[in-house]
């Protein structure tokens, strides 16, 4: 859970902060402008603290990446083997609540930022899309022009060869005001017996919300949101 506290920077050492702050921002990992700007600490403090971070920790299998300009976390690739048998487990090969509500408002609304997808569910959804694409049921298919050029994603073939669709056109049509469980269930998700949120799958104000298009930024996403 969040704190809201105001004053929790106070409270807590740099490298912690930062340490947070990557964990929250998932495989879209953060610049150093944006670490510096939502954790209110000076740049050279923020970069102090990633050159930190950076120097590898031999007892830890995650280590701290950069892309382009962006910081992230990653597992080491000694431990790929593993992890691919964990993904072939059956607790892991079984999609959960949130893996199923992301790849609803994924093939609905594609291509679609992380955030986007975040904040139609109202929560941090990495690991959902880190399951899903370990499933091969969503991808990458590029990156937003926008500050930041997050990820976009889509579903791919095996997702409607799971589902038995030819192509997205078959994507049952559905209503404006259906929920999340309803659209499980239309899309043949019934086999799943976890217990439905009863969300809105359009619980939000079109105007406040474009699709990821180019029309509208992560942070005008956020902003928006926000005002509400």
């Amino acid at each position: 859970m969040v704190a809201k506290e105001g004053r929790v920077n106070s409270f807590m050492n740099p490298y912690a902060l930062i340490d947070a702050l990557l964990f929250v921002a998932g495989q879209e990992g953060l610049t150093v402008k944006e670490l510096a700007e939502a954790s209110q600490l000076p740049l050279g403090t923020v970069y102090e603290v990633l050159e930190e971070m950076q120097k590898e920790d031999e007892k830890s299998g995650i280590v701290l990446e950069t892309f382009q300009d962006s910081y992230r976390y990653a597992t080491k690739i000694e431990a790929n083997a593993a992890i691919e048998r964990l993904a072939q487990t059956p607790a892991m090969m079984k999609l959960t609540q949130a893996a199923l509500e992301t790849l609803i408002i994924i093939a609905y609304r594609q291509p679609v930022t992380r955030v986007e997808v975040d904040y139609i569910r109202g929560v941090n959804s990495s690991a959902a899309l880190q399951k899903l694409e370990w499933h091969e049921l969503i991808e990458s298919c590029g990156r937003l022009d926008q500050p930041g050029r997050p990820k976009l994603y889509q579903t791919t073939n095996n997702f409607l060869q799971v589902f038995g669709l030819n192509s997205l056109e078959e994507l049952p049509v559905l209503k404006e005001d259906i929920s999340l469980e309803q659209a499980k269930d239309l899309l043949n998700f019934t086999h799943f017996d976890e217990k439905a949120q009863q969300g809105n799958l359009f619980d939000f104000r079109e105007d406040n919300l474009e699709t990821a298009k180019g029309k509208t930024s992560s942070e005008e996403v956020l902003r928006k949101g926000e005002e509400q």
